[in-house]
């Protein structure tokens, strides 16, 4: 079997993403993650989000961080632990997760 292509990194000390960052999500930790910050109209509709996109991340076998606040303030931050940093992972993942939240009316 051959080896896997290990994914492209933000180079070390990078203050920027190794790939365009989608509309609302923002460059964290000096370059080394990106994050989408979301208030929602309420609980369920948080909790709902949050099952959506992590059905996504599931697909795709990248998962995020998610953090919920409060009753209705979601965060969510991706990065690839196994490289430190950003990669190609994180770039479908935040496309991906960006598609999502537009059908609930979220950035886009």
């Amino acid at each position: 079997m051959p080896a896997k292509k290990r994914p492209k990194a933000a180079a070390a000390g990078q203050d920027r993403a190794p790939f365009p960052i989608p509309s609302g999500w923002r460059l964290d930790r000096g370059g080394k993650s990106i994050s989408l910050n979301l208030v929602t109209k309420d609980f369920l509709e948080a909790m709902r989000i949050m099952n959506d996109l992590a059905q996504v991340a599931e697909l795709v076998q990248h998962h995020p961080d998610f953090h919920l606040e409060k009753w209705n303030q979601l965060r969510i931050t991706t990065w690839s632990h196994d490289v430190g940093g950003l990669s190609d992972r994180d770039e479908n993942l935040a496309k991906r997760m960006t598609e999502v939240l537009a059908r609930f009316g979220y950035t886009k």
